[in-house]
This record gives C-alpha cells, sequence and structure tokens, in this order.
C-alpha cells in the first residue's frame, strides 16, 4: 500500500489491490481527503477488507502531524485512523 499527496492537492496510490486517486485539502493541522475513487479488480478477500479498511481510514482522516518521515492521521474526535511513513525523498 503506498499514498502519494502532490502539490497540486491530488493524491493517488494503491491500497494494496487497486489503484485509488481524489483530492485533498490542507489548512493548517486539518485535512480532509476525498471523494477517493478507485480500480475495481477483484482480489483475494483478506487484500480486500484491508483495501476498504484503508480507503475508509483515510477518508475519515481530519487532522494530521506530520514528524519527519511519519505522518500520523485522526479523525474529528483525535482517534488515530492512520500512520503513514515516508517512504521517497521529499
Amino acid at each position: 500500500m503506498f499514498v502519494r499527496f502532490d502539490s497540486d492537492d491530488k493524491v493517488i496510490g494503491h491500497g494494496g489491490c487497486n489503484r485509488f486517486f481524489g483530492s485533498y485539502k490542507i489548512a493548517g493541522d486539518r485535512i480532509e481527503i476525498g471523494p477517493l475513487g478507485a480500480t475495481r479488480m477483484a482480489c483475494p478477500e483478506p487484500i480486500m477488507e484491508r483495501e476498504v479498511r484503508f480507503l475508509q481510514a483515510l477518508g475519515n482522516a481530519r487532522q494530521f502531524v506530520r514528524e519527519r518521515i511519519n505522518l500520523s492521521l485522526t479523525d474529528s474526535a483525535g482517534n488515530s485512523v492512520l500512520r503513514l511513513l515516508q517512504t521517497d525523498a521529499d
């Protein structure tokens, strides 16, 4: 799985089975991701279930904290929904 946040407010990635794409908005430490679209390939159930949870987590993100190569996303209640690790150069 991976996510790339482009400088033109576009987000793309791979959820384990399908490629996804959409937009995002940032204001201070607030983030809104989506709506997201995805290809419609079918994969074995454990992969599909994980992908659905991953895309839901992205869609539920409302705040972020970036510390070096770590990006933490939380929902509107402050609950952690996803932690991402940067693997490419900035």
